[in-house]
């Protein structure tokens, strides 16, 4: 529940009781979280193997996925929802939000249901052209 704290301070101005899907601090707090659970923690992974297969193949149909996944289960058909709601869910929904080791486990089964399912066209929901972590450029 900290942790779910933290990032809504991060994401929401102090004195607001509620988040859209569409905050601006949001996806860029996001993008954040997976520098440093994927990206910048990769060496220091239990499981190594899961961890080189993760940053070889990180692109922006992971990143877009996780991400879609993630307001998905959030946010349901809503556009917002209340502070309470929100860390209720963030808790219940998507602990791997918060744990570097979940969420390379949990981009690993991403990667996987977007590798049996390349059909899918991530480029027209893709935000913008590219994605760039500090110092690292994901095109």
């Amino acid at each position: 529940m900290k942790r779910a704290k933290v990032l809504w301070n991060v994401i929401q101005t102090p004195g607001i009781d509620y988040v859209s899907a569409s905050d601006k601090d949001f996806y860029p707090a996001f993008l954040d979280l997976i520098e440093l659970g994927i990206i910048v923690l990769r060496y220091f992974a239990r499981n190594q193997e899961i961890s080189i297969y993760i940053n070889e193949r990180i692109d922006y149909k992971l990143i877009w996925k996780m991400w879609d996944n993630l307001l998905n289960k959030l946010y349901g058909n809503e556009s917002k929802i209340s502070k309470e709601e929100w860390f209720d869910e963030m808790k219940r929904l998507t602990p791997w939000v918060f744990k570097p080791e979940n969420m390379r486990v949990y981009a690993f089964d991403t990667l996987k249901n977007i590798e049996a399912q390349e059909t899918d066209d991530y480029e027209y929901y893709e935000p913008c052209g590219h994605h760039k972590f500090r110092g690292i450029q994901i095109i």
